[in-house]
């Protein structure tokens, strides 16, 4: 039996903003922008990460 989850649409901007945000580390280094801007997404990011984990 396959399981899988589907991403809200703003669990996939979520996502969006995360890959942003790397791009922006990678480019540019850990600033505090990017930090501020990490710390902001940390619960919508461990709330995708729990929704994937009960599937798993």
């Amino acid at each position: 039996m396959k399981r899988t989850a589907l991403l809200t649409k703003e669990n996939q901007m979520t996502l969006i903003l995360q890959a942003n945000i790397n791009d922006d580390i990678l480019t540019n280094g850990l600033t505090a922008d990017n930090l501020q801007d990490l710390e902001e997404l940390q619960f919508d990011l461990l709330q995708i990460i729990q929704k994937f984990a009960k599937i798993l």
